[in-house]
């Protein structure tokens, strides 16, 4: 069993629980508003992640990465060491560290034109944060305990027991206005008693070290090239390749 590898808001986009009814968010809501709008308006950021999992049969997993999304030039990558993804609006590239092969996709040609313009304004407008933010946190969430430092503001929120997403726990800078810490926990039942009665998967997502991104890093001319309409990786050079150019 092995964690996937996606960004943070597009992982927990997926727990949306359309059937629960909206919790009141307590004498906390104004707070809660607040830095969810801030959030709202991230642009060109990167953060380090760490992903753990406990599986029903006790298995364990843990990944370690870094995230960026530059908003302004339409790069996105996200680097671990199960997998690197990088999006830059022309080429996919995807290098799968544990089965050690690299995919290369000219996503101008092979990609659905509809499709590119929606995914793009999700990576790059944020849609897809500002749908989970407000559908997800906001409606569903409760301030279950907030204590402020000087500038610095701590927060847990909860969730209803239904959903797979269990609580989220925040730090943030008021004065910078940016995130210090995220860290989210969620449990998935496991779909029989195989492993036992009632046992499920944990996951916790811990994010950290936000700051302004540095695209410099993770240009696509750092991985590949193509030279004669044939792709040459400057990295992972023993890996294999499959590629659409």
């Amino acid at each position: 069993m092995r964690l996937n590898n996606c960004l943070l808001y597009a992982v927990l986009l997926a727990f949306s629980p359309s059937p629960l009814h909206a919790q009141n968010n307590g004498p906390y809501s104004g707070e809660l508003r607040g830095i969810l709008e801030e959030m709202k308006d991230t642009k060109n950021m990167m953060y380090e992640y760490t992903l753990t999992a406990k599986y029903p049969n006790d298995q364990t997993d843990r990944m370690e990465g870094v995230a960026c999304i530059v908003n302004d030039s339409k790069l996105m990558y996200n680097g671990s060491n199960a997998m690197t993804v990088i999006y830059d609006g022309r080429w996919f590239y995807r290098a799968n560290h544990r089965e050690h092969y690299v995919s290369i996709v000219n996503v101008n040609k092979h990609l659905n034109k509809s499709y590119k313009v929606a995914l793009e304004k999700d990576l790059f407008e944020n849609n897809s944060l500002k749908m989970y933010l407000d559908s997800v946190i906001f409606q569903y969430g409760t301030v279950n305990k907030l204590k402020v430092v000087n500038d610095t503001l701590f927060m847990e929120i909860k969730f209803p027991k239904q959903m797979m997403l269990k609580s989220i726990d925040l730090v943030f800078d008021r004065k910078e206005k940016r995130m210090v810490r995220f860290a989210t926990s969620t449990y998935k039942k496991w779909k029989n008693d195989a492993y036992g009665k009632n046992k499920g998967t944990t996951q916790r997502i811990e994010c950290y070290n936000f700051r302004k991104a540095d695209n410099s890093l993770y240009k696509m001319s750092n991985f590949f090239t193509v030279n004669n309409d044939k792709a040459i990786l400057k990295k992972y050079t023993e890996y294999k390749l499959n590629s659409k150019l």
